[in-house]
């Protein structure tokens, strides 16, 4: 008899935690705010929650087997340890698999948070029968999966795929949060699209966009930086062309070092329909033939916010024979 799993899907704003069958249906699930503060306290209130999980997903505790975590940061997978994240601050080599594992009383698997999405795409989702694929995560920041011939790439030492800190800029390159400069995420990810949204509207002194008015009443978000360009909104729009354009320069690299079948999509940014599609439009005139887009797509996972979380499950519970 298959055991059910729990998928922990740790993320720089929010957590994801649900009980997963081996079908993908969550028969639980809870979303938190990601904890701050020390390390040690914050593991100990997720734990709390996935026992509460636990208890209210209806099975008997020993019908579930393994926990499985995806994680942004730099990642020793063997040992469970997360040795930095950029978007998890204090985070420094914490030992998250034992603390979890001792908590829990199961054995715990740590993955990177974007290996566990591309997971999730290959056992329920979009990926499914696809063997050659990328996916690249666009939430808080950028992750990144690559799979080959139907396994995702960890490389030697678990490391592979950190497509958000490839290089797309070396001249004037934007500060990121993993203290390099240029990288994709500096331009994609959700917290620096926001800083470079506020930079734009601190230069509006004629205050023609949309969103000028409405930065004076409270906090903007990344769907009303959408929601303005979709309005018609110039500057906002502008912000949206250099996202996309800083995107499709990513795929085309991975296009030209990998020729997968397809990339997938996933995260909160990929929901925006008109950055998808400047994507698009963008990515021929980056390739270097043609040949490059034959039988090629860029597709929109079909698991949602749900593939990180259904995809450490997936990491935690063995593949139906």
């Amino acid at each position: 008899m298959e055991l059910a799993g729990v998928g922990i899907d740790l993320g720089g704003t929010s957590v994801k935690m649900g009980v997963v069958t081996p079908e993908g249906e969550v028969l639980a699930r809870k979303e938190v705010a990601t904890p701050k503060g020390p390390a040690r306290p914050a593991v100990a209130e997720l734990s709390r929650v996935v026992l509460q999980l636990i208890q209210a997903s209806g099975l008997r505790p020993e019908r579930i087997g393994s926990v499985g975590v995806g994680t942004p940061g730099i990642l020793d997978p063997k040992k469970g340890l997360v040795r930095t994240a950029s978007n998890l601050e204090g985070w420094v080599d914490v030992p998250l698999g034992d603390w979890l594992a001792n908590d829990l009383g199961r054995p715990v698997r740590v993955i990177n948070d974007a290996h566990a999405a591309a997971l999730g795409e290959i056992r329920f989702g979009t990926a499914k029968g696809i063997e050659d694929l990328v996916l690249l995560t666009l939430g808080t920041g950028v992750g990144g999966a690559v799979v080959v011939g139907g396994r995702v790439v960890g490389g030697s030492r678990g490391l592979a795929g950190e497509l958000g800190h490839m290089r797309i800029e070396m001249s004037q390159p934007r500060p990121c949060g993993c203290g390099l400069f240029g990288c994709l995420e500096a331009y994609a990810g959700a917290k620096n699209i926001l800083k470079r949204m506020h930079e734009a509207l601190a230069d509006d002194i004629q205050e023609i966009s949309l969103l000028k008015e409405k930065s004076k009443v409270g906090p903007l978000t990344v769907e009303d930086l959408f929601w303005a360009a979709a309005e018609g909104d110039g500057i906002m729009l502008r912000l949206v062309d250099e996202t996309a354009l800083a995107l499709a320069a990513g795929i085309a690299n991975l296009l030209h070092a990998l020729n997968p079948k397809a990339v997938v999509l996933a995260g909160g940014l990929s929901r925006s329909a008109l950055l998808v599609e400047k994507v698009q439009e963008y990515l021929p005139d980056l390739v270097l033939n043609p040949a490059y887009l034959d039988d090629f797509c860029v597709t929109i996972s079909s698991l949602g916010s749900d593939a990180g979380l259904l995809g450490a499950a997936a990491a935690a519970m063995p593949f139906p024979s």
